[in-house]
């Protein structure tokens, strides 16, 4: 199965919110995941984790939760350049229960080959309107397949969840929101998402009543019902 993460334009947390659905599914429901990098920009999936030494399977997949959650170096990948692209896809998606792949705001022929083949496309949005009338002015055409995802949420903003549905009439269960979290925030900011994960998993595998851990579970779980879904 492969899900791809997308954004239309930088910083609408495409890279954040794979890292924070992938983590949760891996740990709560056990999946074995692997997430790679074909976003072209600087900022992406190694400059969060810049230190991975332990690596599994091959030379450029390491793991960040063990046997759950794996990090496909993409840099490493082409130095060793053993495979096609399309070949590594396959065999990823053989090994693993779910391939995410980090496509961030590319938009060329590659980029659309890979939404097309996906089993679900996550379309990661900013919480405001502007967004929103590019997309479905422009890509409108991922919606049969695509689930509307809005990372660093405010209930409290004028252009809310319930608001957003009701203008652009979105179904029931293809929107969702990530709620605010200053203790995730800076931990992306500060490039520090991998000591953050490893704190997180027991917090994810048990039942605790943090609000943050439930909204990220409601996402996942959306998430994870619109790709099986596709897939039958």
């Amino acid at each position: 199965m492969r899900i791809v993460f997308w954004g239309s334009e930088r910083g609408c947390g495409v890279t954040s919110n794979m890292l924070i659905v992938a983590t949760y599914l891996a740990c709560k429901k056990g999946y074995r995941i692997a997430m790679m990098e074909l976003a072209e920009e600087k900022q992406g999936i190694e400059t969060y984790f810049p230190k991975i030494e332990e690596y599994h399977m091959n030379e450029f997949m390491g793991t960040l939760i063990r046997r759950k959650l794996y990090y496909v170096s993409m840099r490493e990948w082409k130095r060793e350049k053993g495979t096609s692209l399309t070949e590594l896809i396959k065999y990823l998606e053989l090994n693993m229960d779910i391939v995410f792949v980090n496509l961030a705001n590319r938009t060329d022929e590659e980029a659309k080959n890979q939404m097309w083949n996906a089993n679900l496309v996550v379309v990661n949005l900013k919480q405001r309107d502007l967004d929103f009338d590019r997309y479905y002015a422009q890509y409108a055409n991922l919606s049969k397949k695509s689930l509307l995802l809005i990372g660093n949420y405010y209930e409290n903003e004028y252009c809310n969840k319930e608001s957003l549905q009701k203008k652009y009439r979105i179904p029931k269960g293809q929107l969702a929101v990530i709620p605010n979290n200053p203790e995730y925030q800076m931990a992306c900011e500060k490039r520090s998402l991998e000591r953050y994960i490893r704190r997180m998993q027991s917090r994810f595998v048990s039942a605790i009543k943090d609000q943050f851990i439930k909204a990220v579970g409601n996402v996942a779980e959306q998430i994870h019902v619109a790709a099986f879904a596709e897939e039958e």
